[in-house]
């Protein structure tokens, strides 16, 4: 995955790059075939968009640009590069220039996130994010034909509330029948979901996309999605590991302690205000 960061103040950028490099002396040792393979992320860092407009943009899946960058706005530049680019487009912002900028009423669906800079792990969690997604499409492609002969489940999903906690069960459908009665069993457990696969060795990649899409939106409602290895099956376990969800998600072997977790507020204290 090729990454383009465009920052123009220098000591912020040292230590964006910093905790990049941090995160990639823990990449998972499995994603890496062998001792002479490049390490799945490679990150290119610009100081200007002058500098970055000489780049040739197909090579990036993902672009983020400070907001306030001196020759044009980091959200203009994005804007610009929407128009020619596919990468996954996010902004950077200091929070009191966020706040008085309006920049939220700026931001149009081209622009994939925005982060306070002051958090740069809600940065690199994204990345991980998108490389999740980026793998479990090219599962998605592979088992296309597969999927096509699957006999969907009945209303796509089997959800209940147990301590005032969300526990999904994701079928293979993608959609589900009723998804109004979905959210609004969500919204009633403030988006703090236990998910699992109903399926075991059956698991596939659209269950994967539909664990992803539910982790985003709780991720935008300040909530959390874990995930229970109800079946201890080691197969949805490995393409968990294969998509690097376990970088985002996390991982539990036992409904209570998952319960537990997400009602101990701990883990909302890096959570963007």
């Amino acid at each position: 995955m090729h990454i383009a960061v465009v920052e123009s103040d220098s000591s912020y950028l040292e230590l964006l790059k910093k905790n990049i490099d941090e995160e990639l002396m823990s990449y998972p040792k499995a994603f890496v075939k062998n001792e002479n393979d490049k390490i799945p992320w490679e990150t290119d860092y610009f100081t200007n968009s002058t500098e970055f407009g000489k780049a040739k943009l197909s090579q990036y899946q993902i672009i983020v640009a400070n907001y306030n960058l001196p020759e044009i706005s980091g959200l203009s530049l994005l804007k610009s590069v929407s128009k020619k680019s596919s990468a996954a487009l996010a902004l950077m912002c200091e929070h009191d220039i966020y706040q008085k900028d309006n920049v939220k009423e700026k931001i149009d669906e081209s622009i994939s996130a925005i982060f306070d800079k002051q958090n740069i792990t809600k940065i690199t969690d994204w990345f991980y994010y998108i490389e999740a997604k980026m793998r479990i499409n090219e599962m998605v492609e592979a088992e296309e034909a597969n999927l096509a002969n699957l006999a969907l489940v009945t209303g796509g999903y089997n959800v209940h509330i147990k301590n005032d906690i969300a526990i999904f069960g994701i079928t293979h459908i993608t959609e589900p029948e009723n998804k109004t009665q979905l959210i609004t069993l969500f919204e009633k457990a403030k988006y703090r979901i236990v998910a699992y696969f109903t399926n075991g060795e059956k698991v596939n990649s659209s269950q994967l996309n539909t664990m992803v899409k539910w982790y985003k939106a709780a991720e935008e409602h300040n909530g959390k999605l874990v995930f229970w290895n109800k079946k201890q099956d080691q197969f949805a376990l490995k393409l968990i590991y294969d998509c690097a969800l376990d970088r985002i998600i996390k991982i539990f072997d036992d409904l209570d302690t998952a319960i537990n977790f997400l009602k101990d507020n701990n883990w909302q204290q890096n959570i963007n205000k």
